[in-house]
């Protein structure tokens, strides 16, 4: 399928634009709007990889799809997911959709088990033989999947950067555990803002010679499409077991920051899934929530450190993406929006304020420790924070709408990697240490710990700090070492 840029005519195939990322004038690359039916009842019968791979099929065309058959089976193999790749858990209005399975405990792991594979093969398709560096930023769990991910590559560097004061302890024990000479890992003294702009400088001003750079972040295409198969599988999941009809439509309900995660259910939707309403749910950094109700698109805003620290978020990449298509794909107002707001951090498009594919809304501190309360009360379920905002939020559009819809709830991180938020929420003491604590909840909430968190929890935090003003110069040489 063609894919294009958001801010220019430019046109590359799948294998060119995973392996740049972004796009040279600047855009992301998106498929062009002319796009398939793809929801058929004939996929209902396949296995997660079978689905995974007729979709990547479809969308990648300049793939060999024996090659893209043997990807998806590695990337999805017990190694990687032991107990199965996605579970839903289902109650009678709604089903939180786990998605935390993987070696790292967040959704970010279905996208960055097969983005390394796919990068890997695109490099030999078209004979570059170059390291690659990948470049990313995280708001918590995006580093450690792509660490893990990329790390068995002796061909590939990858940095990482993190806001050093805005994750939580597992995430940044769980990412520094990864710390060698091709894994560097960098806390920022800053927010995961300045991370991305840092990130993005460099993808701007970087002209290697021997290497090639890369991106984890969603901005890459290779990441949004294996994220778009786990609601095509929910969905035919949901209806096997009667929790919904043959072609009844559902709600889904994603907590999100940068954007990306909702956006591959929206293009779930354009590609005929039947999804009524998109419900975006944000945390007290709600600058979503303002753009889907106000048309105003504002960075230049207070930003808090969180119970969801992977939502800390000002600056939604993705947004652009759905951005374009709200304009008609009209380049030239899009690239002029986006280089506006670069320079300013605030936009006004009016469309917001009469599309009606998203509705949002978002949740307080309080109302997020309150809902992971009720949640556990109520039904005797275990969640973390991102999925208590996502939670509460849809509850919330119920009360308001009287939209009664199922609505697929997306639960995006392990609630152990949060064990100072779920204390909190249900009132359990802590303990002197993380391996305690998480010992504490698991008994408390009889919810299973998965055994290779125990390994992670011995990890040394071999912390690396940058200030934010020198860090792009240090990376920069850093780079240009490798570069030679």
């Amino acid at each position: 399928m063609k894919i294009i840029s958001t801010r220019s005519d430019l046109s590359v195939n799948s294998e060119e634009a995973i392996l740049k990322g972004l796009s040279t004038d600047g855009g992301l690359f998106v498929f062009e709007q002319n796009r398939p039916i793809i929801f058929h009842n004939s996929l209902s019968s396949l296995s997660y990889q079978d689905l995974t791979l007729k979709i990547m099929t479809t969308l990648f065309e300049d793939y060999d799809e024996h090659v893209l058959k043997n990807i998806v089976y590695e990337a999805y193999g017990s190694k990687n997911f032991p107990d199965g790749v996605v579970k839903l858990e289902s109650f009678d209005e709604c089903a939180y959709l786990e998605l935390y399975h993987g070696p790292t405990f967040s959704f970010k792991d279905l996208a960055l088990s097969i983005l390394p594979l796919l990068m890997k093969e695109a490099k030999r398709d078209n004979e570059i033989h170059k390291k690659t560096v990948i470049l990313t930023a995280t708001s918590g769990d995006t580093g450690s999947a792509a660490l893990s991910g990329f790390g068995q590559d002796e061909d590939t560097v990858v940095f990482v950067l993190y806001p050093r004061d805005g994750i939580s302890k597992f995430q940044e024990l769980q990412m520094n555990g990864y710390q060698s000479s091709n894994l560097r890992i960098f806390g920022i003294d800053g927010n995961f803002d300045d991370c991305q702009n840092i990130v993005k400088k460099l993808f701007k001003d970087l002209k290697p010679r021997n290497i090639t750079i890369g991106s984890a972040n969603s901005i890459n295409i290779g990441r949004l499409v294996p994220q778009i198969v786990y609601y095509f599988y929910s969905y035919f999941e949901l209806r096997k077991t009667g929790k919904i009809q043959d072609k009844e439509y559902i709600n889904v309900c994603v907590p999100t920051g940068n954007f990306g995660n909702i956006y591959a259910a929206y293009l779930a939707r354009e590609f005929g899934l039947p999804i009524a309403k998109l419900i975006v749910a944000s945390n007290k950094n709600n600058v979503l929530t303002d753009l889907f109700e106000t048309g105003i698109y504002n960075s230049k805003r207070e930003f808090s450190i969180t119970h969801s620290p992977s939502m800390d978020i000002l600056i939604s990449s993705n947004v652009e993406r759905y951005i374009f298509d709200l304009l008609n794909q009209d380049v030239d107002r899009v690239s002029h929006l986006m280089e506006q707001f670069t320079e300013t951090g605030n936009i006004y498009i009016e469309e917001f304020k009469k599309q009606i594919d998203f509705t949002a809304g978002y949740a307080s501190e309080e109302e997020t420790l309150q809902e992971i309360k009720r949640v556990f009360e109520t039904r005797n379920y275990l969640i973390d924070p991102h999925t208590a905002v996502a939670s509460f939020v849809n509850q919330q559009y119920q009360k308001t709408t009287g939209d009664t819809k199922f609505t697929l709830i997306v639960s995006t991180a392990s609630p152990f990697k949060f064990s100072e938020s779920i204390q909190e929420a249900l009132r359990i003491n802590k303990g002197s240490n993380l391996l305690e604590n998480i010992d504490t909840i698991g008994t408390f909430s009889h919810t299973k710990i998965d055994k290779r968190m125990i390994d992670i929890l011995s990890n040394d935090n071999k912390r690396r700090v940058l200030a934010k003003e020198t860090a792009y110069d240090e990376l920069k040489r850093m780079i240009g070492e490798i570069d030679g």
